[in-house]
């Protein structure tokens, strides 16, 4: 399995939460964030390559560090959802034979998530829902690719018609730590500082 993990510009990244945390905090936020999913997904069994789609030299620097690769964001993808079918795509071109998205803002996702997200695909698309709004954290589907991604309002059940509507059979996955993502200013005051200052 290949894992793609999208991080934008950590400067610009989190704007939902401007009313409540200041520009470089949110900053800060997003750079920690992006370090856990990497973290969780570069040591996860069955896991061979972990890639960062990014085009914020310092989330380059961070997945380098890691030990990920990274792939640069397509200048000319007019939306979010062309970019990530152009990044499948291109992945898939260099020999990806199973490919996973895995959402930057997870503040609880494990090795173990990513492992239970792997052992449960059992072919089609295998959507990790999002319990808060019905967004999609996490894909995993077998390339060559049969869906077409749809982020946006309740995208995972999207996601789940875009591929029965292909012929692909299609399944929501419940996980902990892939469930949970960070939009809104909920999490514990005490780990939210610590998240902004890079130690947890």
């Amino acid at each position: 399995m290949w894992v793609l993990i999208p991080i934008k510009r950590f400067a610009q990244a989190k704007s939902r939460l401007a009313g409540s945390i200041e520009p470089a905090q949110r900053a800060a936020l997003a750079a920690a964030l992006a370090g856990i999913a990497l973290r969780a997904a570069l040591p996860a069994r069955g896991v061979q390559r972990v890639f960062a789609l990014t085009a914020d030299p310092a989330a380059e620097h961070l997945a380098r560090t890691l030990g990920a690769d990274v792939l640069r964001e397509n200048p000319d993808a007019r939306d979010f959802n062309t970019m990530l079918s152009l990044a499948f795509d291109e992945l898939a071109r260099r020999g990806a034979t199973r490919i996973c998205y895995l959402a930057s803002d997870l503040p609880d996702v494990t090795s173990a998530d990513v492992e239970t997200l792997c052992a449960a695909h059992e072919g089609g698309l295998s959507i990790g829902r999002a319990e808060r709004d019905g967004g999609t954290n996490a894909l995993l589907f077998d390339a060559p690719r049969r869906f077409e991604p749809a982020f946006g309002p309740d995208s995972a059940a999207q996601h789940l018609r875009n591929a029965q509507a292909a012929g692909q059979p299609a399944r929501w996955l419940q996980i902990p730590g892939i469930s949970n993502d960070l939009d809104t200013p909920d999490l514990p005051a005490a780990r939210l500082r610590l998240l902004t200052q890079g130690m947890a």
